[in-house]
């Protein structure tokens, strides 16, 4: 690897770095305005509907 294939690899990092970040506010803003919203995010629908799978057993117990 030369010099120039090093400080370049460098420069991508760095940018994969911001964009890591960038992507990771806008998952943040978006849990919020959902959460302001009432609306349930889409990465936590799947895990929902898996919770009230594992509470009907508890439920009829009682």
């Amino acid at each position: 690897m030369g010099v120039s294939d090093a400080r370049r690899l460098r420069q991508l990092e760095a940018e994969n770095g911001k964009l890591k970040l960038l992507l990771a506010e806008a998952t943040l803003d978006n849990h919020a305005l959902a959460g302001v919203a009432g609306v349930l995010p889409p990465c936590l629908v799947g895990l929902s509907e898996l919770l009230l799978v594992e509470q009907e057993p508890e439920r009829r117990r009682r």
